[in-house]
């Protein structure tokens, strides 16, 4: 893939809907956005909802404000990426949120009674739990040991 340079030309034509620029525009960086999400997201829907949401809200931003320093504008749009993809993982984790706090407890599970499990599970296990951002690499932890 050829990397581009952006100009003031080229935002502003993008700006005032040149079809030729926002062609290239929206396969030049949905290409890019892909490569870059296909990385950090399984899901090929989800990667490209966050693409085509990105491109929406940058192309939105270049017509309403315009972009100070064109040089930068890809750049931009990585940021611009990196906000929406925040945004959904947010998401995510407030809608499971909300499903662990209706989940129905299981009566027949004794959590006093002493655990068979290896000291190692049990500190991976306790690692999962936590609210922090470390918890993503603990539930990792877990698939990795085939423990969950």
């Amino acid at each position: 893939m050829l990397f581009h340079s952006f100009d003031e030309d080229y935002l502003r034509r993008l700006a005032s809907g040149d079809a030729v620029v926002e062609q290239h525009f929206s396969s030049y960086f949905g290409d890019l956005l892909s490569l870059k999400l296909r990385v950090r997201i399984r899901s090929p829907q989800l990667v490209e909802d966050i693409r085509q949401e990105t491109l929406l809200r940058v192309l939105q931003i270049v017509r309403r404000k315009g972009v100070e320093h064109p040089e930068r504008f890809g750049a931009f749009v990585s940021a611009v990426c990196n906000n929406v993809l925040m945004e959904q993982v947010r998401g995510e984790m407030r809608h499971e949120g909300r499903e662990a706090e209706f989940e129905v407890v299981d009566e027949r599970v004794d959590l006093d009674a002493p655990t068979s499990c290896p000291r190692k599970t049990v500190n991976f296990c306790a690692c999962s739990f936590s609210k922090s951002a470390t918890s993503v690499s603990c539930a990792s932890a877990l698939k990795s040991a085939r423990i969950i």
